[in-house]
C-alpha cells in the first residue's frame, strides 16, 4: 500500500511539473511573439509610408532622369530597414513553431544582430513549413538582387505580415501619404538641381 501511494504520489507530481513546465513555456512564448508584433507594429508604418511614396514618385518619374535616384533611394532604404523587419517576422514565425531563432542565452542586442545575418535566417527559413518558407524565400532573393520588384516586395512583406503572421496592420493615412510624395519629389528634384562640386 505505501508503495502504491508512493507510486501515484510520484505519478501525480511529475504530471503537475510537466504542466507547470508547459504553461510555462507556453506564456514565455506568447510573450515573446507581443513583443515581436509590437516591434513590428512600430517599424512597418513607416516602411510602408515610405515605399508607397517611393512607388508612386518613381512612377511619376519614371522616363525622367530622376528615376534613377528614387532607384537609389529603395535600395539604400530597404538595405537599411528590410532585412530587420523580415527577420522580425521570422523570429516570430519560429516563436509560433516553438523553432530557436537563437539560443535561450543570447542577449537581445545580439538576437537583433541575427535578423541582419542572411546565413542564419535562410538556415531558419529551411526550417519552416514549405509554403511559409517560400514567402520568406521571395523576400530575401528581393533583397539579394535576384527576384521581386520593390512594389511586389512591400505587398508580399504585407501578406507575411498580416496573412501568415495574423498582424493586425494599421490603414495608412492619406494625408500623411501625399506629404511623403511631396517629400520624396523635393528631395529628388533637389538632388538633381544641386551644383556640382568643383574638381
Amino acid at each position: 500500500e505505501s508503495l502504491s501511494k508512493a507510486r501515484n504520489w510520484f505519478t501525480e507530481s511529475y504530471s503537475e511539473a510537466l504542466s507547470n513546465l508547459h504553461r510555462g513555456g507556453e506564456a514565455k512564448r506568447r510573450a515573446k511573439q507581443t513583443t515581436l508584433e509590437k516591434e513590428f507594429q512600430e517599424l512597418y508604418p513607416n516602411f510602408q509610408l515610405f515605399s508607397n511614396g517611393l512607388c508612386k514618385v518613381l512612377d511619376r518619374f519614371k522616363e525622367a532622369p530622376e528615376h534613377i535616384v528614387i532607384e537609389e533611394l529603395q535600395e539604400s532604404y530597404l538595405q537599411s530597414v528590410g532585412f530587420n523587419l523580415i527577420g522580425i517576422l521570422l523570429e516570430y514565425q519560429c516563436a509560433n513553431l516553438d523553432i530557436n531563432f537563437a539560443p535561450e542565452e543570447t542577449e537581445e542586442k545580439a538576437v537583433k544582430e541575427l535578423r541582419n545575418n542572411v546565413d542564419h535566417c535562410r538556415n531558419m527559413v529551411s526550417g519552416l513549413p514549405q509554403v511559409i518558407q517560400k514567402k520568406f524565400k521571395a523576400l530575401y532573393s528581393f533583397l539579394l538582387k535576384d527576384g521581386l520588384q520593390f512594389a511586389d516586395f512591400a505587398s508580399l512583406l504585407d501578406q507575411v505580415g498580416t496573412e501568415t503572421s495574423g498582424f493586425l496592420l494599421r490603414k495608412l493615412d492619406k494625408k500623411l501619404e501625399r506629404n511623403m510624395q511631396c517629400y520624396i519629389v523635393g528631395f529628388v528634384t533637389g538632388y538633381r538641381l544641386r551644383p556640382t562640386a568643383p574638381n
